[in-house]
């Protein structure tokens, strides 16, 4: 069986931390999330404790809620400890949100083990998955993952060509129209918010001739 990734996390971040699970197990790697604690559970320090004994990767979500868990102190306490003990086979992880700085994060964490920092965006927990799975080990997805920065050609110029002008009347008022007709009109489509690659970018381009009712 493939050695877990206990998760370490305050309950009020559990967003973000479902988001981080889904996207490890997705790369075949199990996480260990501890979603019991939400109830009364029997020997569940012991249950905890065994979990980051057995687990290969440990990966504390820091937040400005973790930093006053005590639950997470002491999870982080316990993982320390088996870093001591187990050395390189045992790697301690902090996943630091927003809002946290690094000062702040030295209360938790001693500074000789590297962070990883989440940016304050809708997408900063995707940006920061190949700094994470490189610290896992797994430079190969970590490479794969990383966003292709696509550099867009300007769009083409638009020639608008206008064909029988004429006049209408509405209420009173007089108003000048015609058809207008826009030719070999390209645009890049983008269908997600990053591209794949800028050659499928390029292949995404449509042809065509748009017609419509102009008025002023």
């Amino acid at each position: 069986m493939k050695p877990h990734i206990f998760i370490s996390y305050s309950t009020k971040n559990t967003d973000v931390i479902d988001q981080l699970r889904k996207t490890l197990e997705l790369h075949q790697q199990p996480a260990w999330v501890d979603y019991s604690r939400l109830m009364a559970g029997d020997n569940l320090s012991d249950k905890i404790e065994k979990a980051i004994s057995d687990a290969r990767y440990f990966i504390v979500v820091v937040s400005l809620d973790s930093l006053e868990s005590d639950w997470v102190q002491r999870e982080v306490k316990l993982a320390l400890a088996q870093k001591e003990l187990r050395g390189d086979d045992f790697s301690v992880i902090p996943v630091v949100l927003s809002g946290v700085g690094k000062n702040m994060l030295r209360l938790l964490i001693p500074s000789e083990i590297k962070a990883v920092f989440v940016q304050e965006a809708a997408t900063g927990l995707d940006d920061a998955m190949p700094e994470i799975f490189t610290a896992l080990h797994m430079q190969s997805v970590a490479k794969t993952d990383r966003a292709v920065e696509v550099v867009a050609e300007p769009i083409e110029e638009l020639v608008l060509k206008l064909s029988n002008p004429h006049i209408t009347e509405q209420e009173g008022v007089h108003r000048v129209c015609a058809l207008a007709e826009l030719e070999e009109i390209r645009w890049y489509v983008e269908s997600y918010f990053r591209w794949p690659t800028a050659n499928e970018v390029k292949n995404s381009t449509i042809s065509g001739v748009l017609q419509l009712a102009k008025c002023n």
